[in-house]
């Protein structure tokens, strides 16, 4: 099975490894000629042995204002981790093997674009079954308001056992939640954070 490489140009990669097959970079979203607002957004790389994902929106992330080559939303204001699972300030994607096959994750990387008011803190959450979800690694603070984005550390899913040898009878769901920010200077009560840029062409590998 090939491994993808170009793909580090993604706003998101997924590293898995399918069955005793393959490892890599199968799981990938590209946003070049996106605006930012589409409220759900498909895997641009999928492996041929994993099921289509598909980036959605929690209800306090709609999509709103927008910038080209990224998925943006103007998240409800936020103080706190516990604010933000309230309001469903997230972003989601589910992981699922095709019949015959298991996964295992191994970590995520990603492009993160705030503004001066954003939203500065996010952590990933995993579930098994869509309603009890436990965090992943500890919260991370922004700081770069970059407006083409910045790639975050990786976040490791190695030692997560539930994460591992998965198979098409479960559904891993993966949710980026994010808090904190501040009122914008027109008043608003939502503030943009999201994915991005992605790259305007496929860097070769």
């Amino acid at each position: 099975m090939r491994t993808i490489k170009y793909f580090f140009v993604s706003v998101v990669l997924v590293a898995l490894s399918i069955g005793n097959v393959a490892s890599g970079q199968i799981l990938a979203w590209q946003f070049n000629g996106s605006d930012g607002k589409a409220t759900t957004y498909t895997s641009t790389t999928t492996d041929l042995n994993l099921e289509t994902s598909v980036i959605t929106r929690g209800a306090g992330a709609p999509a709103s204002g927008g910038s080209s080559n990224s998925m943006v939303g103007a998240l409800t204001i936020s103080a706190d981790k516990n604010e933000a699972l309230t309001n469903n300030a997230y972003y989601e994607f589910l992981i699922k093997p095709k019949t015959g096959y298991y996964v295992s994750l191994t970590d995520i990387d990603c492009s993160i674009r705030i503004q001066t008011y954003s939203a500065k803190t996010y952590q990933y959450r995993y579930s098994l079954d869509g309603v009890n979800f436990t965090d992943i690694g500890n919260p991370v603070t922004l700081t770069d308001e970059n407006n083409n984005g910045t790639f975050q550390p990786t976040i490791d899913l190695a030692s997560y056992n539930e994460l591992k040898n998965v198979t098409s009878a479960q559904t891993i769901t993966i949710r980026l939640y994010a808090w904190g920010g501040t009122v914008a200077p027109e008043g608003s009560t939502l503030i943009n954070f999201g994915f991005g840029k992605s790259a305007t062409v496929d860097v070769p590998t």
